[in-house]
């Protein structure tokens, strides 16, 4: 992620107001969900609001193996991402049970993840853009006047 830079979030308040973030305000944290989902992200919370804006939310899955005595884990997206036409989503507070800081060594491999996904919709996102104009020309040679 780069420094400084700015994504409008729209939040869907009765008002319906548009707020500004920035990256460099954003804190990764897990959030434990009141179902026990656990998910890493970039999060702002905002005062006066009933909820938070989570970006490129990840679900994080732990493996430990007692006999070996080590633990894994593993970070999926938690967004359908190849519909979705954004990588942010606003949680209500009341369906939190609780937040905290990662390490430092997570905390990169997070971001490690976010920029393979953030690659793969791009690429993604080109072809869908291609096979649209291809069936624009489709459309096109195939319309009688």
């Amino acid at each position: 992620m780069t420094k400084n830079t700015k994504k409008t979030v729209e939040e869907t308040t009765n008002d319906s107001e548009e707020k500004i973030v920035d990256f460099d305000d954003a804190v990764v944290k897990i959030i434990r969900l009141n179902n026990g989902i656990d998910i890493v992200g970039m999060c702002w919370f905002f005062d006066n609001r009933d909820y938070m804006v989570i970006g490129h939310p990840l679900v994080v899955n732990i493996v430990r193996d007692y006999d070996e005595e080590t633990t894994s884990f593993n970070l999926i997206p938690w967004l359908p991402l190849e519909i979705s036409a954004e990588s942010f989503v606003e949680i209500k507070l009341n369906n939190i049970v609780t937040s905290f800081f990662i390490k430092d060594r997570f905390l990169e491999q997070y971001f490690e993840v976010v920029d393979k996904i953030m690659n793969v919709m791009k690429e993604l996102d080109e072809e869908d853009d291609e096979d649209s104009s291809e069936d624009d020309d489709m459309n096109y040679k195939g319309t009688k006047h």
